[in-house]
């Protein structure tokens, strides 16, 4: 097997299935992550776990692959995946069109503690939104 199969190969083994569902009538709830809701003509968005370390991620690159390694592979001329940067810019611009979106009410919600009782901070970018006078409710639970 040659550099340019095995990394045809490759690509194939590390891509993700993506599948999406459209709402079953139009007055339902749908439930998904940022990556693959729309936020097309709804009313209300909930937006949960609008916590540090979660919004925006931490860990984006979760591969097999490190960093430094995809970046060597890149280098010799294969691209398996996008690199952290890449990755990031797209999450901000998920995160941005979702807090956009022309819905009627979009309320944050976020941890105070987790399912351990240790404390969780809200995430960095809701004193962004605050700022920017966003007209959206900030909420905050806690595990009993």
């Amino acid at each position: 097997m040659d550099k340019k199969e095995f990394a045809e190969l490759l690509s194939l083994c590390f891509n993700d299935i993506k599948v999406g569902v459209l709402p079953s009538s139009e007055n339902s709830v749908s439930i998904g992550d940022i990556k693959r809701s729309s936020f097309a003509g709804i009313k209300q968005l909930y937006i949960a776990g609008f916590n540090d370390g979660l919004v925006p991620s931490d860990a984006l690159n979760d591969g097999i692959l490190s960093e430094p390694e995809l970046k060597d592979l890149e280098s010799n001329g294969i691209t398996l995946s996008k690199n952290n940067d890449t990755l990031k810019l797209e999450e901000l611009f998920r995160i941005e069109s979702c807090l956009n979106t022309s819905c009627e009410e979009l309320t944050i919600l976020y941890c105070l503690s987790d399912e351990s009782g240790e404390k969780c901070l809200p995430s960095s970018l809701l004193v962004e939104i605050k700022n920017r006078g966003c007209e959206a409710s900030f909420s905050f639970f806690t595990f009993p």
